[in-house]
């Protein structure tokens, strides 16, 4: 386990696992449900498709907090998805949401 100063990452390692049991920190502290789209999911190492990755976050971080924490640039997020609703970065979180990022995608 990783810890950082507004965030720690909680490992989920398969579909069967109890990914529903986030350990949370002392004080304002929240879990998060976060999934990424396609090639987003690279940029974070051992992440599971399957079940997302689950993240402690003090209360009222911004989904950008969120990306940069986790090692993602902020600028290679299109899409925010809150709980099924499309948020913009500086979205502030409350806590127990499901968050899906998505990268610009491209086509012809």
């Amino acid at each position: 386990m990783v810890f950082l100063p507004m965030f720690r990452k909680s490992s989920t390692r398969t579909a069967s696992s109890h990914r529903n049991r986030r350990p949370m920190l002392s004080g304002r502290s929240m879990a998060l449900t976060v999934l990424l789209s396609s090639s987003l999911r690279t940029t974070v190492p051992g992440y599971d498709p399957v079940c997302g990755l689950t993240v402690d976050a003090v209360r009222g971080a911004s989904v950008e907090e969120v990306c940069r924490t986790l090692g993602i640039d902020p600028a290679a997020v299109k899409i925010v998805m809150v709980d099924g609703r499309a948020r913009p970065l500086d979205h502030r979180l409350e806590g127990n949401e499901r968050i899906a990022l998505f990268p610009p995608v491209g086509g012809g």
